[in-house]
């Protein structure tokens, strides 16, 4: 299991905080029950997720750009993290559910982003305990993910889910 540090905690919810004040607006327009409080946690627990992913993959020993804290939205960044390979470079994206989740072991994406997925994306699908009990399940070629209509409705999202790669 990856450890964060007391630093990594604090400045994941930090940014969770503010990024949630930059960005409520829009959520509470596609969702207008949106829960401010569950909007900070989800932003958290994302980031931390990313964290996680970075520190395994540098203790594997790969060339791996740290996740961006930038608050805000910047359209050029089309992943959390960029990996530097001998071949080729890696777009990975960072997807994370809560063990408490209703629909276990899923992960959700806008369906309008997954034609632009290509042979260089990459998903880092994790699973979220605790700040400090962040599982990383599988890290996955995009055109190995089959995405589904979601369990609960969802018309602009797709879902993937564990038990379709086991």
């Amino acid at each position: 299991m990856i450890e964060l540090t007391e630093d990594e905690l604090i400045k994941c919810k930090e940014f969770a905080e503010i990024v949630t004040k930059n960005t409520v607006k829009r959520y509470k327009e596609r969702n207008p029950l949106a829960n401010t409080d569950k909007i900070i946690q989800d932003h958290y627990i994302a980031k931390l997720s990313e964290i996680a992913v970075y520190k395994h993959l540098i203790a594997n020993n790969r060339d791996a750009s740290y996740p961006s804290f930038k608050l805000e939205y910047d359209q050029s960044e089309d992943c959390d993290i960029y990996i530097n390979g001998a071949t080729r470079n890696i777009r990975l994206h960072c997807k994370v559910c809560r063990d408490d989740s209703r629909v276990k072991d899923s992960w959700l994406i806008q369906a309008n982003s997954v034609p632009k997925l290509d042979e260089d994306d990459y998903f880092a699908l994790c699973r979220f305990r605790a700040p400090n009990n962040i599982e990383i399940l599988k890290i996955i070629s995009s055109q190995d993910i089959i995405w589904k209509p979601t369990k609960i409705y969802m018309p602009s999202k797709l879902a993937c889910y564990l038990s379709d790669m086991i």
